[in-house]
């Protein structure tokens, strides 16, 4: 299920992942890929979540859903991937090109609608890490397999938009020898104070997928998911996921008496 909050700037959303009844600790090459495609599957629907706000922009009028042929057509995606500096950084793991701190700017969803999405292009180019990252939701909202969106997500990443890096990790999560790169991402912008990243991170330690199921560890990283507010689909989904946690961790002192 996946709950919406209100428009967030700098988070996206999260797909609320059920934890199971025990830890898995042994489990064979075919259940592992199942579980690591069902993690993935969890992470695209959570990156898309970020399309609730184009839906709020519809609204007001500032963009409609089916009135793309009404509208001139942007090759910007295009664009991005011929600038192969940005493709070839996009190989990286976002967690080694990120930058040192979070860098604000104020460029917001509203500025990368129609009509002014080669003007938040021309932004990107000039460093401008929120016109990536603004650019980069835009594209993956009208194609959620677009390359070029993945491209501007690192590209915001480097330039210091900590949410980038999540989302750049959260799109490598389908790919079985990325998954080490996504944890690594995810602990990193949590502890640079990016909220998904932080319920993300929680989201593996209690899995038990990849590395080894650390129930206080994912607590400690619900802490620091809520920073936008209770509303923020981040902190729905910490919230969720918390109790889920207490609840095991019941089950097992239950068990070991």
């Amino acid at each position: 299920m996946i709950r919406l909050g209100g428009v967030v700037r700098g988070s996206a959303g999260f797909a609320q992942i059920q934890a199971g009844d025990a830890p898995v600790v042994r489990i064979g090459r075919g259940l592992k890929q199942c579980l690591l495609a069902q993690v993935a599957h969890n992470a695209g629907e959570l990156r898309l979540v970020l399309a609730a706000v184009l839906n709020h922009f519809a609204e007001r009028g500032v963009w409609r859903a089916g009135e793309e042929t009404q509208r001139p057509v942007f090759h910007g995606g295009e664009r991005v991937l011929d600038t192969q500096p940005w493709v070839d950084d996009a190989l990286q793991c976002p967690a080694d090109v990120m930058a040192q701190a979070e860098s604000e700017d104020d460029v917001g969803a509203e500025d990368c609608q129609a009509g002014r999405l080669s003007e938040c292009l021309a932004g990107c180019t000039a460093n401008v890490p929120g016109a990536c990252y603004w650019l980069a939701q835009t594209l993956e909202a009208r194609d959620k397999h677009s390359k070029a969106a993945e491209v501007l997500f690192q590209r915001a990443c480097r330039l210091g938009r900590m949410s980038g890096c999540t989302n750049r990790a959260a799109g490598m999560m389908s790919e079985e020898d990325q998954q080490m790169c996504a944890i690594r991402t995810f602990d990193a912008t949590c502890k640079a104070d990016d909220p998904l990243g932080c319920t993300m991170s929680a989201q593996y330690f209690v899995s038990g997928i990849v590395v080894e199921q650390d129930l206080p560890r994912a607590l400690r990283a619900l802490d620091n998911a809520c920073k936008f507010g209770l509303e923020d689909p981040a902190c729905v989904g910490a919230v969720k996921l918390r109790i889920n946690i207490r609840q095991m961790m019941r089950e097992a002192a239950t068990e070991s008496r």
